[in-house]
């Protein structure tokens, strides 16, 4: 599976602070299993490339309950409130509401 990183949260995967990615549980990502390969590419250009493997899969059916059990600073977010997580969170997906899927990954040597 492939997935787009804005720079700031590509680095944090590739210096292995990042190990944890959450998205909407859309029908893209239904069908991701833990063992799975992703490839994370680096926004605009999408050429870099960090290669993960899923380890763990849970659902959520709020950003607020992500906060709530996950830790945040693992997905790239440091010193942030549970509001502003949210908010963050939130503006990737404009208008979309539903359940949220967080995968836990280790990073695959080069």
């Amino acid at each position: 599976m492939i997935m787009r990183l804005n720079p700031g949260m590509f680095e944090l995967v590739k210096n292995r602070t990042k190990t944890i990615e959450a998205r909407m549980y859309d029908e893209k990502r239904k069908i991701l299993k833990e063992g799975d390969i992703i490839t994370f590419l680096l926004r605009p250009e999408c050429i870099e490339e960090a290669k993960v493997r899923v380890t763990k899969l849970e659902i959520y059916h709020s950003f607020d309950f992500v906060y709530d059990n996950c830790n945040v600073e693992k997905m790239g977010h440091f010193g942030v409130t549970k509001g502003e997580f949210s908010t963050i969170m939130s503006a990737f997906y404009p208008g979309q509401r539903g359940k949220i899927i967080v995968i836990y990954f280790e990073i695959l040597e080069d």
